[in-house]
């Protein structure tokens, strides 16, 4: 599904299924959160900088969602691999 390395062990490493769920779960709880604080008390310095992180959260998530993160990194693997074969005709 997802590659790379996560701090988190065992099945939910490289980006389970479960771990995927879990992670929704807590940004639609940081904006609901949001709401309730920025309704309450007002923005202050500390909700708008919990609201910024959960906007960088929810596109992060949209981005692994749909694939793009993915095909950038494969893309330049490619570009990588291109560079070693010019390299190596080259000598």
């Amino acid at each position: 599904m997802y590659s790379g390395v996560n701090a988190i062990p065992g099945s939910l490493a490289a980006g389970g299924f479960m771990f995927d769920k879990f992670q929704d779960a807590l940004v639609v709880l940081v904006f609901f959160y949001m709401y309730r604080v920025g309704w309450g008390s007002g923005m202050t310095g500390i909700n708008t900088f919990m609201l910024l992180c959960a906007v960088v959260a929810l596109i992060s998530i949209a981005l692994k969602r749909t694939g793009y993160l993915d095909r950038m990194k494969e893309k330049k693997l490619e570009e990588e691999r291109k560079l070693e074969e010019e390299k190596k005709e080259a000598k």
